[in-house]
């Protein structure tokens, strides 16, 4: 018992005192962890036209892209399904420009598979709507393929199909027109990371 009086006495005695200087600035916190995307790559083999294995896009879903979003984070999330053929055509050229800019995208199954999360169309519309374009009833429609570029949360760019002239049920996409969405994507990534 005397030993811890004898303790508590000495650090009275010291314990106001350092030989260290004080930081001037307010103590940082932790960050709360970053949302991620789901790690789980995404089932892309009915992708015809995207060759790479190793491909860029991971399962997500519209509620992780509103969370991302709200948190501030960085990253790219695309909508559509593996019997458009835009998306298609689109696919391998976003994959491409994703590589490129080294980061993965999120990818939202408008028509989702078994084991795919499901597709909140009513969140993404309350949510995003105005982002979409509208209808012939004047309501905000998601389109296919549709992707939206965020930094730090904010929506710097969103690209709706493929190229003007383009129509994917008469034709494929010249070499030119691969290269404009190519470069479309390229600008969405830069204005990511930038």
């Amino acid at each position: 018992m005397k030993k811890i009086a004898i303790l508590i006495s000495m650090l009275l005695l010291t314990g106001c005192r350092s030989n260290t200087p004080v930081p001037t600035t307010e103590p940082t916190t932790t960050p709360e962890p970053t949302p991620e995307i789901t790690e789980t790559v995404a089932d892309m083999q009915g992708y015809g036209l995207l060759e790479d294995k190793d491909h860029v896009y991971r399962l997500t879903s519209v509620g992780e892209m509103i969370e991302r979003a709200e948190h501030g984070d960085t990253f790219a999330v695309y909508f559509g399904y593996d019997t458009c053929p835009w998306c298609n055509e689109a696919v391998p050229i976003l994959n491409d420009a994703a590589k490129a800019a080294g980061v993965t995208v999120g990818y939202v199954n408008i028509y989702p598979h078994d084991g795919e999360p499901e597709f909140d169309y009513d969140r993404l519309i309350e949510v995003y709507g105005d982002q979409f374009p509208k209808d012939e009833d004047g309501e905000h429609k998601v389109t296919v393929p549709f992707v939206f570029f965020f930094r730090d949360g904010e929506l710097v760019l969103k690209y709706d199909g493929t190229v003007s002239g383009h129509n994917a049920n008469e034709r494929r996409m010249t070499a030119e027109e691969k290269e404009q969405l190519y470069h479309s994507y390229e600008e969405g990534f830069t204005l990511m990371t930038k």
